[in-house]
């Protein structure tokens, strides 16, 4: 079963992702702010991120979070999500390695669509590394 960490500073939201995605089967935990976000990320190893851009009440916004990540992980899937999306913050996410950027309100199938592609992607990222580090160990 596959892990997804949400975050968005409004319980509903979460909520909502959350019941979405579980209907998929993927286990799901949330977060409503920087501190939560990092400490979820850590505890529970996710295969992925949704992760709202603006938080209220937060250390550091969705980007600043989303660098953190990177940094932990590299290879880790994170879909931006916001309510107020514009074009610079779109490429802002995607040049820091966002997946994608998905503008809210959005169909669940179009969220369902992104973390299950984000996931297989994942996945055979994942499958690659791991050939190339026995191919190398052959060597």
């Amino acid at each position: 079963m596959f892990k997804v960490l949400i975050i968005d500073d409004e319980k509903d939201i979460c909520f909502l992702i959350s019941e979405i995605l579980k209907d998929e089967k993927y286990m799901t935990f949330t977060a409503q702010n920087s501190d939560e976000a990092i400490s979820s990320f850590n505890k529970n190893k996710p295969d992925l991120v949704i992760l709202d851009v603006w938080l209220s009440n937060s250390k550091l916004d969705g980007i600043e979070i989303l660098k953190e990540f990177k940094n932990i992980n590299k290879n880790i899937p994170v879909i931006i999500i916001s309510g107020h999306g514009t074009v610079d913050l779109a490429v802002s996410a995607i040049k820091n390695g966002a997946y994608d950027f998905l503008e809210k309100p959005f169909k669940s199938e179009r969220l369902i669509l992104l973390v299950d592609k984000a996931i297989k992607e994942r996945n055979l990222k994942i499958k690659v590394l791991d050939f190339e580090s026995k191919e190398n160990e052959r060597i």
